[in-house]
């Protein structure tokens, strides 16, 4: 089955709000560096090293409440946390973490939209509002098999990605774009 969730994850997504965090490897590499060179030991509770170690480990752990319920998050940060998102860009110019949140049932993360549906989670590909569908054109140098496998990866893609409903759209928008690119309908047909 192409993009779906298994039976016991549906209603998991159900009554879920979706959000998806970046990496905190990254925060944490920017956070060392701050406190490294832009804060003075004595501004600190502790010493920077185990300043850095607790701040680590809020960030691995963290529990927080919803709806009068406690949870544990096991990666990432709470939404309100001191070190989410949104409190580090406040104080650090250098780290610019964004937060995603669902709007309108929708939520992208990477190249995928995950859709909230009556009883289920969907999925489909997203592209960013800049995509040109600039890949490689037909008279350029690439022999024909670099050419039929970049279009064998797209549709391969779809598959991976793609619910059953929004699969055909996306396996028509990947054959009209590489049609522009002058591809023979017989290489896209035998790609496929």
């Amino acid at each position: 089955m192409h993009g779906t969730c298994p039976k016991q994850t549906e209603q998991y997504f159900m009554d879920k709000l979706l959000i998806s965090f970046d990496n905190i490897e990254g925060a944490m590499r920017a956070i060392r560096e701050a406190v490294q060179q832009k804060i003075d030991s004595d501004k600190l509770p502790l010493n920077k090293r185990d300043y850095l170690e607790l701040v680590e480990k809020c960030m691995k752990f963290g529990s927080f409440t919803f709806n009068n319920r406690e949870y544990h998050q096991h990666e990432g940060l709470p939404m309100g946390s001191p070190l989410s998102a949104r409190k580090l860009n406040d104080n650090y110019d250098k780290i610019q973490l964004t937060v995603e949140e669902e709007n309108n049932g929708q939520l992208r993360f990477l190249d995928t939209v995950i859709i909230r549906s009556a009883n289920s989670a969907k999925f489909k590909v997203y592209r960013n509002q800049t995509n040109k569908d600039n890949y490689i054109h037909i008279f350029s140098a690439h022999d024909d098999r670099t050419k039929s496998r970049v279009v064998i990866g797209f549709y391969i893609r779809a598959l991976h990605i793609c619910s059953e409903e929004y699969l055909t759209e996306e396996l028509n928008y990947i054959t009209a774009a590489f049609k522009t690119l002058k591809y023979p309908k017989g290489m896209l047909r035998s790609s496929l």
